[in-house]
C-alpha cells in the first residue's frame, strides 16, 4: 500500500495535450481563460501506471457534496480545505512531474507561507486517509477499464484512451522527435546526496540557452545522443542565476 504522498506540480504543455484528447480534463487553456491554472496533485499508482489525482481548493458546491468513490473531501478539525477528484485523474511520467516544495523560508511572502502551510495540512490528511485514496482509486480504474456500469461512469476521464496518449508523448521525447529536450538532475541541498529530481526546464531556462550563448554551444559540440555534458564554471554561473537557492551540483543532458 502506498503512503508516502507527496505534492507535484504537472508540465502544462502535457495537460493541454491530454485535454485535447478528452475535454473533461482539466484545461490550462489561454482560450478558456484559465492559462494561470496550476495542475498540482498526489501520485498514485493504477495498475501497471503512475496516476496524479489533481488537487482543488474548495467551492460553494462542495459543502453539499458527499464523499464518493470518485470524489473525497479533504476536512481538518471541520474545515473543508481542498477536493481530490479520482473521475480526473491523469496518467502521468516523471518527465512531468516537478515536487513542490512545502519548506517554509523566512523570505517568503506571507501568501507564500499561507499556501505551503495548507499543503501541509493536506498531505498529512492524505498520510492519515491513504489507504481509502488509493482503493477509491484502483476501484474506479478498474471499473472503468472494465467497462462496468456505474453511477458517475460519464464523469470519468477516458483512463485507456489518455494512457494512449501519455505513452505517445513521452515516447516522442525519448526519440527526440518532440525537439532537443533539455532536462535538469540536481541535488537539492535539503535531500540527501542520493535523491535528483528530473524536471522540464522551465521557460526561463529555455531563454537561457538561446543559440547565441556559451551553454548551446556546448551542446552542438557535444550532439551524440546521451552524451553528459560537464559544464564549465562560467556556464554553472549562469545556470546558478535562474536556481540560486536549489542547485548545487548539476548535470545537463543534450537528448536528440
Amino acid at each position: 500500500m502506498q503512503t508516502d504522498f507527496k505534492l507535484y506540480k504537472a508540465d502544462m504543455k502535457y495537460i493541454r495535450n491530454l485535454h485535447n484528447v478528452d475535454d473533461k480534463a482539466l484545461s490550462v487553456s489561454p482560450q478558456t481563460g484559465k492559462d494561470n491554472r496550476v495542475f498540482v496533485g498526489i501520485v498514485i499508482i493504477c495498475g501497471i501506471h503512475k496516476y496524479c489525482i489533481p488537487l482543488s481548493s474548495p467551492k460553494e458546491k462542495h459543502k453539499n457534496m458527499k464523499n464518493s468513490m470518485d470524489f473525497s473531501k479533504i476536512e481538518v478539525n471541520g474545515k473543508l480545505l481542498g477536493v481530490l477528484n479520482c473521475n480526473l485523474m491523469i496518467p502521468i511520467e516523471e518527465e512531468q512531474l516537478q515536487l513542490v516544495d512545502t519548506t517554509i523560508f523566512k523570505r517568503d511572502r506571507e501568501n507564500i507561507k499561507y499556501y505551503k502551510r495548507l499543503c501541509v495540512q493536506e498531505l498529512e490528511w492524505r498520510q492519515t486517509n491513504s489507504e481509502v485514496i488509493c482503493n477509491k482509486a484502483n476501484v474506479l480504474y478498474k471499473k472503468y477499464s472494465s467497462n462496468e456500469p456505474f453511477t458517475g461512469r460519464n464523469r470519468c476521464l477516458n483512463f485507456p484512451k489518455l494512457e494512449a496518449e501519455c505513452e505517445k508523448y513521452n515516447s516522442k521525447i525519448k526519440r527526440g522527435t518532440n525537439g532537443t529536450s533539455l532536462y535538469r538532475h540536481y541535488h537539492n541541498s535539503k535531500e540527501s546526496s542520493t535523491s535528483t529530481h528530473i524536471c522540464k526546464s522551465p521557460s526561463s531556462a529555455k531563454r537561457a540557452y538561446s543559440s547565441g550563448s556559451s551553454i548551446a554551444r556546448a551542446f552542438k559540440a557535444h550532439s551524440e545522443q546521451g552524451v553528459v555534458l560537464n559544464p564549465s564554471s562560467a556556464t554553472l554561473q549562469s545556470i546558478r542565476k535562474i536556481y540560486p537557492s536549489k542547485v548545487v551540483t548539476l548535470t545537463l543532458l543534450y537528448i536528440q
